[in-house]
């Protein structure tokens, strides 16, 4: 885990590398200077600011873990929530290091939950990525590979390019320990194409590294069934490559990396010479000069943790030179270390049994070669997940954004008249100006009266909330009834619980004939703002619907449309600029004379149950609205169905609540457990499945240790629409 062991550390505390014993003693000072200060100060946000950057800066584990529970104390006590959040990010990085990956995650969840209510989606990201580096650690290579993408779409919509590098580089390096080179290697490219952009030469020189030991990897897997060398040349130029931009750069730390891998890359080399030539001096003495340097180099700089990764290219160095006393000697001192601490170095032990293995080979001893070889191959298997592939596979397919679309017929000019344009934006300006019309009459209308402060003050309230169901009432009629619900599909539910009393999520539906047509999607935010782009969304829509050609039947093309008109709407250029608000939605056109349906999604799928059985259809990975390496086209799904199949589009309201497991740990209800629930109802009528799922909701959210029956707060807009085939 060599690669996101790197990466924590800059995670959360910045990477100073202490050159001199005077440089150490100034940082020394400053921090103690800081907790001074942070001991005299009043119990006030000022000290919170002390007490974070102290843990920010501190190097050692014990220090900040002691600052991090004072700074999360205080900071619910003055109910401050940025603080509370990141001081369960603080806690995440000590326990991380304590081993104590569990208790790690819970804070990282926590942190979510916080920085997500207040709207700190940076911070909900940098968490989802907390959550991938202890997942990885923890060898459950799925997880680790899905809160990383999660933390990707967020800094993808942010356009927040450094972290979406960063991010990048984890997954490259998730893809490269489980073997998947090819998706490693895009992954690597796609972060160095950003920090080209950027001029971030740091970063650059990180990612020529990554992807050179990516591609050093895939030689020595791969070098096992053929002969090609290519890789290892590739590696060797983008290793070089790496040096000379630290070495301009003065980036100490990966000239250090370069100088522990590059003699690997020699050593490959040594082995293709012929033994005794002058070629195979030469690179012989330049690998012991490598390990040489990368020894000098930890002392002076106190990379301590990391001596353990040239000790094992030490001893393939000595074994190459056929020093095998040296060898032996240096294998079994950290044999030894690492049966003291097992727990501390499981991660290690395939690459000791392998250097073993490899030496007594080399010395002719084929039967201890072959023992340690089958240890080595034991726990190389318990470190890695072998189910990894396929899941991981799947999720560099949509990272991609479906590179295997098919070819869709050119989009038809949508807007005949730049009048029919303006009638879209202006009934849509006219709906918003009026709930922010209703709003701003009561809020006025209080102030005014709020000089009888006590009486008053709750009559303001009053006023507000009425003024905001009233704007709730706007919005539901906006929406199908269910009258115009139960005449369209006949056997449907509706679950619709803004967070908010007014909401960012809504349904859509329409009937035409034989064709029956219905969406569920979540706008940007919630509240105010999110029902604002909520009730465009629905005029979108309507609009579209009713200009579609007669005999056109695509959910793809109502999509690709929907997202051209709302890009219109909001001026959405494709600058930097710009809003970056957007829908997530999923819509599907039941052809009832044909027993067919098109899906389309934008980050929105939908599962269909039939005879016993749930299947989900993958959306597309992009949003309604301006967004980053954007496809041209939705996704078309054609699915036969038959009577009586149902059909479930919700929003993701559901699977991301957090609540309480059967062991009483904090988790979100997740798409699988979501998935669960409705394998185990869908035969149920679906009036019957609404109070099932409902009280599936409550019960998840509800900690049933707590005396009061405490519950999780809600967390997001919930929608669940379920219609079945008629």
């Amino acid at each position: 885990m060599k690669g996101i062991l790197l990466h924590i550390l800059f995670l959360i505390i910045p990477l100073t590398v202490i050159n001199g014993q005077d440089h150490e003693d100034m940082e020394d000072r400053r921090l103690d200077s800081l907790i001074r200060v942070a001991n005299e100060a009043r119990l006030d946000t000022n000290k919170l600011r002390i007490l974070y950057e102290i843990c920010i800066e501190h190097y050692n584990v014990d220090t900040v873990n002691k600052y991090a529970n004072i700074e999360l104390e205080l900071s619910r006590k003055l109910k401050e929530p940025l603080y509370e959040a990141r001081a369960f990010s603080l806690l995440y990085w000590c326990n991380y290091h304590y081993n104590d990956f569990v208790k790690a995650n819970t804070y990282a969840y926590k942190a979510i939950v916080i920085a997500d209510s207040i709207g700190e989606s940076k911070l909900v990201a940098k968490n989802y990525s907390n959550l991938g580096i202890s997942f990885a650690a923890m060898q459950d290579a799925n997880k680790s590979d899905e809160y990383f993408h999660k933390a990707l779409d967020i800094y993808t919509q942010r356009h927040d390019s450094s972290y979406m590098a960063e991010t990048l580089r984890d997954i490259g390096y998730n893809n490269s320990v489980h073997r998947m080179f090819k998706e490693a290697e895009e992954c690597y490219n796609k972060a160095l194409e950003i920090d080209i952009a950027r001029r971030d030469s740091d970063l650059i020189s990180e990612d020529r590294l990554g992807l050179a030991s990516a591609l050093l990897s895939k030689y020595e897997f791969h070098s096992m069934t053929n002969d090609d060398t290519t890789p290892l040349r590739q590696s060797k130029h983008e290793y070089n490559t790496a040096f000379k931009i630290a070495d301009k750069t003065g980036n100490d730390y990966a000239k250090f990396i370069y100088y522990v891998e590059m003699p690997r890359v020699l050593m490959y080399e040594i082995d293709n010479e012929e033994r005794g030539s002058r070629r195979y001096k030469e690179l012989t003495d330049s690998c012991k000069l490598f390990i040489d340097q990368a020894y000098h180099i930890a002392d002076r700089d106190g990379y301590e943790t990391d001596k353990l990764l040239i000790d094992f290219e030490y001893t393939s160095y000595l074994t190459i030179a056929k020093q095998y006393k040296k060898a032996e000697n240096l294998l079994d001192s950290l044999n030894k270390a690492f049966q003291e601490d097992e727990e501390l170095h499981r991660g290690h032990f395939h690459k000791l049994y392998n250097a073993y293995s490899v030496l007594y080979k080399s010395k002719g001893d084929l039967k201890k070669s072959l023992e340690y070889f089958q240890k080595y191959h034991y726990h190389y298997l318990n470190s890695h997940n072998q189910d990894y592939a396929i899941a991981a596979t799947q999720n560099m397919v949509k990272a991609q954004f479906d590179e295997e679309i098919r070819a869709q017929k050119e989009r038809e000019l949508l807007l005949k008249t730049q009048a029919k344009q303006q009638t879209i934006i202006t009934t849509a300006v006219v709906i918003v100006l009026l709930l922010l019309t209703i709003l701003t009459i009561f809020i006025v209308h209080s102030y005014i009266r709020s000089r009888k402060v006590n009486m008053m003050l709750d009559q303001k309230n009053r006023e507000i909330t009425d003024s905001i169901n009233y704007a709730s009432l706007i919005q539901r009629a906006a929406m199908p009834s269910k009258v115009s619900m139960s005449e369209t599909f006949g056997d449907y539910m509706v679950i619709f619980r803004p967070l908010n009393i007014i909401s960012g999520d809504f349904f859509w539906a329409s009937n035409k004939g034989d064709l029956k047509a219905l969406a569920v999607a979540d706008c940007t935010g919630h509240g105010v703002p999110g029902a604002f782009l909520s009730m465009l969304g629905m005029a979108i829509l309507e609009y579209i619907s009713q200009r579609h050609n007669e005999g056109e039947v695509s959910a793809g093309k109502m999509l690709d449309d929907m997202k051209k008109v709302f890009k219109q709407s909001l001026h959405q250029n494709g600058n930097e600029a710009d809003n970056h608000d957007g829908i997530d939605i999923a819509i599907v056109i039941i052809d009832t004379k044909k027993k067919q349906i098109h899906y389309a999604g934008a980050f929105r799928p939908l599962i269909i149950a039939s005879e016993g059985r749930l299947t989900k259809y993958d959306a597309d990975r992009m949003p309604i609205g301006a967004y980053y390496n954007e496809s041209e086209h939705f996704t078309d799904h054609v699915i036969d169905v038959k009577t009586g199949d149902t059909l479930y589009l919700f929003s993701d309201g559901i699977t991301d609540q957090f609540g309480y497991d059967e062991k009483h740990e904090v988790h979100k209800f997740t798409a699988k457990r979501f998935k669960s629930l409705l394998s185990s109802i869908a035969h149920l009528p679906l009036s019957e499945q609404k109070t099932l799922i409902s009280n599936a909701i409550d019960e998840w959210r509800t900690d049933s240790r707590s005396a009061e029956l405490e519950q999780y707060e809600q967390t997001d807009d919930t929608t669940i629409v379920g219609v079945r085939v008629g």
